[in-house]
């Protein structure tokens, strides 16, 4: 699914409908740059919110200036978050 500027109440539903026994207790990232002129912030915050409601265990990363792309930093943090849990 993607979620382009804004967050609807349908893809709220779509992201919890995604959740199933297999996959709810599968560690999440997710890291999103506060000037996405794509992905509205507000839809990353909503998908963490989502998920996290839902018991699955989501990180959640904003990264201050970062557009739609990634960055070092949010590198570095998906390495050690898959690091940490491949490590379990």
């Amino acid at each position: 699914m993607h979620v382009q500027n804004t967050c609807t109440h349908t893809d709220t539903l779509l992201f919890a409908q995604a959740i199933t026994q297999a996959n709810s207790k599968t560690p999440l990232f997710i890291g999103h740059g506060d000037a996405d002129p794509v992905v509205n912030v507000k839809a990353g915050k909503r998908a963490h919110e989502v998920f996290q409601a839902a018991g699955v265990p989501v990180d959640f990363q904003l990264y201050k200036g970062m557009q739609h792309s990634s960055s070092p930093p949010e590198m570095r943090a998906a390495f050690q978050f898959i690091t940490q849990h491949l490590q379990k």
